[in-house]
C-alpha cells in the first residue's frame, strides 16, 4: 500500500472507532433515555350509573370567552341525584355536593355576561318544586351569588 492510501485508511479507521466510542458512551445520558410522562392525577371519570348516564352542557361560565363542559353526574338511581362538575381545559374547577332532581342553566344574563350559571335541585323527597342557587365566578372560584 502507498502512504496515502494507508493514511487514508487510518483516518477513516480512526473515524469509526472514535464514532463508535462516542455513540456506545452516550447511549446513557438523558438524550436518549425515553421522555419521562407527566404524572397525571387520575380521577374518576363520569359514566353511566344504572341507567342514568351523565349529562354534558357547554357554557361560558367564567367570563373568558370560552365554553367550559358543565357535566350532571349521576349519583343515585333513584330522586335523580347527582352532583355538578364543572371542567375547564381538562381539570375540574367546581364540583357541587349531591343533590336530589339536579340540573343546571344559564339565565339569558349569565349567557350575555358570560359568568355564573344556576345550579337547580329539589330538597325534598318527590318534590317538584326546585331550588336554584346562582354561582358566579369571582376571584378564581364559583361562589354562590349573594341576594
Amino acid at each position: 500500500m502507498s502512504k496515502i492510501t494507508t493514511g487514508r485508511f487510518l483516518a477513516y479507521l480512526v473515524l469509526v472507532i472514535l464514532g463508535f466510542t462516542v455513540g456506545y458512551s452516550s447511549r446513557n445520558t438523558k438524550i436518549n433515555a425515553p421522555a419521562q410522562k407527566e404524572k397525571i392525577v387520575s380521577q374518576k371519570l363520569p359514566e353511566c350509573f344504572l341507567g342514568r348516564c351523565p349529562e354534558y352542557f357547554s357554557m361560558d361560565v367564567d367570563g373568558d370567552d370560552l365554553s367550559e363542559s358543565l357535566v350532571i353526574i349521576p349519583t343515585a338511581m333513584t330522586q335523580g341525584a347527582g352532583k355538578l362538575w364543572v371542567i375547564d381545559e381538562g381539570k375540574v374547577v367546581f364540583e357541587s355536593d349531591e343533590r336530589m332532581g339536579i340540573g343546571v342553566k344559564q339565565s339569558p344574563e349569565e349567557v350575555e355576561a358570560g359568568n355564573g350559571f344556576t345550579l337547580l335541585y329539589a330538597e325534598g323527597i318527590n318534590s317538584n318544586d326546585l331550588t336554584e342557587v346562582k354561582y358566579v365566578y369571582k376571584d378564581g372560584q364559583f361562589k354562590p351569588e349573594e341576594n
